[in-house]
């Protein structure tokens, strides 16, 4: 395995700038929503030589519009060719990652039963719906243990106390989704 030199270090933000060619478009309602709710972790990767963000172009800009006047940066020497590569798989090996369904529905819910919801998530509370809508079908499409089934429907109090029943449902095995009123 091959590993850069790093130096880590807290600059201004007027030290470092987004990388022109970066060819990805974030949501930077999402990411300041992030970083508001969970507060700022990680560093922004940047090429010493240029000054030019090779991960975290977004976070850089949704902290500039806050007011940020400092960030933590990790710079790394290398040349133009090698920048490009790095900003380029940072976005890449993003997009071929993929996702457990399933796990993804039962962290959702948890959070979502939380004070804060969903908030700081990226996710809404339609996301969640249409997850576990899905993932609901999909347990019944595969099922060979079901033969018959019965169906009971819960009126709850209020969506937080849908959510968490949902959650516990599934936790105990049952195939169930949610419904709206």
């Amino acid at each position: 395995m091959k590993t850069l030199d790093q130096q880590f270090a807290t600059v201004p933000i007027g030290d470092v700038r987004p990388h022109p060619r970066n060819p990805r478009r974030g949501n930077l309602a999402a990411i300041a929503n992030s970083i508001s709710v969970n507060g700022w972790y990680g560093s922004l990767v940047v090429q010493r030589s240029t000054g030019y963000i090779l991960a975290g172009n977004h976070r850089y800009r949704s902290a500039l519009v806050s007011g940020a006047t400092s960030l933590p940066v990790c710079y790394l020497d290398i040349d133009d060719e090698q920048a490009l590569r790095i900003l380029l798989t940072d976005n890449r090996t993003s997009d071929l990652a993929t996702q457990d369904e399933d796990e993804l529905a039962l962290l959702l819910a948890e959070l979502a039963g939380s004070d804060l919801g969903l908030d700081g998530t990226g996710y809404r509370d339609a996301d969640l719906e249409q997850l576990l809508f899905e993932t609901v079908d999909t347990a019944d499409d595969q099922s060979d243990e079901l033969v018959e089934g019965f169906e009971v429907i819960v009126t709850c109090q209020d969506e937080s106390q849908q959510r968490q029943l949902l959650t516990r449902l599934q936790e105990e095995g049952y195939a169930c989704r949610a419904l709206a009123s």
